[in-house]
């Protein structure tokens, strides 16, 4: 039931002239205080949840005879009864007025305003497959492999406002969700957006006003495509070991509190996290517990552990050791298992030597099609010939990632991304992922 709520006054004057009761004794002044309806105590301001309702109701201290009402709001008229029962289904202020006037012409005009919020958020535990993909990569999803869909990336920009430039499939992709029944949602930031280089999005996160702006803008895109959520992937960190200032991340906390005030109370708030290449994963020490608070689950990104800068060692860049050391690491800083989402890669690196470096990398599908795995170099997630040295992980490394998952009580599996994942089903890394859970 929507309302809309302002009285006009000179509308309510022609009300009250034309129930007054006394139209017969044209000579009373219904205007003089001794004539007044005087109301007892009453409280006119209220506040209710979404679906709740209320029974508004007026007592007098000198009403005489029956009293007369009528209930309206801009203009129209609700109610003639005695009590008017308001119920809402959506969020905001509202007005609702009431004209009351006894046998003997005393009347009186009040104003009710109700307040509803929005329900609180509902936080659940059930397992989630997350997966991301990126705009630049066009690939037809088999949602029947996941729960929830991220497409990747919307840029914070100077002024706070968003960078939806890259969201030309956008629409397309909710509708796709929705007839599906996954949840959609749209990451914000990424490792290398235009801006990074001069941390756009930190200025964003520290500045309180531009912060608003930003909060504001992804409330009304949020809104406007009928997204079921947004991801802050925030990656502008710098530095990094057990005693890296956090004081850029801190600020991360009022930005999710501020977006779980703003959007709709349904609306999923999750993050991307480092896994700990580096140590980078102690930024987020001292506040992943308040992080939490806010946002639905945590993905945890435990890939890219070795093979992105030189000197790196040689060796698989995200190892099922690292995943558990990853998730551990959330659980030691004080994060509930039942927020942490393990992020595995759909794609290796390929150091091209036999001494670590940069790695290239290499999308799974490429491995699958260029390279022809072996058996032996599937279970081993490693192939090591022709002048190529790839880690990967494959079928039976992304299974045992997912078993450690559901025997710990973790939340589920995230995938970056599925754009890069093999169209031969025999060998694709996500059709057992679900079915683990």
């Amino acid at each position: 039931m929507k309302i809309v709520y302002k009285l006009s006054f000179i509308w309510m004057l022609l009300v009250a002239g034309i129930v007054s009761c006394n139209t017969d004794n044209p000579g009373v002044d219904y205007s003089a205080p001794n004539l007044d309806l005087v109301i007892a105590t009453l409280e006119t301001e209220i506040e209710l949840t979404v679906d709740e309702s209320t029974a508004l109701k007026l007592s007098f201290i000198n009403a005489e005879g029956a009293v007369k009402y009528i209930w309206t709001t801009s203009g129209n008229v609700l109610s003639q009864e005695e009590d008017y029962t308001f119920l809402s289904s959506e969020s905001g202020s509202f007005t609702i007025n009431v004209y009351a006037e006894d046998t003997k012409g005393k009347y009186v005009n009040t104003t009710f305003t109700i307040k509803v919020k929005d329900a609180p958020h509902v936080f659940t535990n059930e397992k989630v497959v997350v997966g991301y993909l990126p705009s630049y990569n066009n690939s037809t999803i088999k949602w029947n492999e996941i729960t929830h869909f991220i497409y990747a990336f919307v840029y914070p920009k100077e002024d706070g406002t968003l960078d939806i430039s890259d969201m030309s499939e956008l629409t397309s992709y909710v509708t796709l969700a929705h007839d599906n029944n996954v949840k959609i949602l749209v990451s914000v930031g990424g490792a290398a957006y235009p801006g990074s280089d001069v941390r756009v999005f930190t200025s964003t996160i520290l500045d309180s006003a531009k912060r608003a702006i930003f909060v504001s803008s992804v409330n009304s895109f949020v809104r406007e495509y009928q997204l079921d959520g947004i991801d802050i992937d925030y990656e502008e960190l710098v530095g990094g070991g057990a005693t890296v200032d956090d004081t850029d991340t801190k600020k991360l906390v009022p930005l999710y509190q501020e977006l779980r005030e703003a959007l709709p109370s349904t609306s999923l708030i999750t993050a991307a996290v480092s896994g700990g290449y580096g140590w980078t994963a102690y930024h987020f020490r001292n506040i992943i517990v308040e992080m939490t608070k806010e946002l639905d689950f945590v993905t945890i990104m435990s890939y890219d552990n070795t093979g992105t800068w030189g000197g790196s060692p040689l060796g698989s860049h995200s190892s099922f050791t690292d995943a558990q050391g990853a998730l551990n690491r959330y659980e030691e800083f004080g994060a509930a298992k039942d927020k942490l989402v393990l992020a595995v890669p759909f794609f290796g690196r390929d150091f091209l030597t036999a001494d670590g470096g940069i790695g290239t990398p290499v999308a799974y599908d490429d491995i699958v099609t260029t390279y022809s795995p072996t058996a032996a170099e599937f279970t081993a997630g490693n192939i090591n010939r022709d002048g190529h040295n790839i880690f990967f992980n494959s079928q039976e490394i992304i299974v045992q990632k997912t078993v450690f998952v559901k025997d710990n009580n973790y939340r589920g599996i995230g995938i970056w991304e599925l754009g890069q994942n093999t169209t031969e089903e025999n060998l694709s890394l996500s059709k057992d992922i679900l079915n683990q859970f």
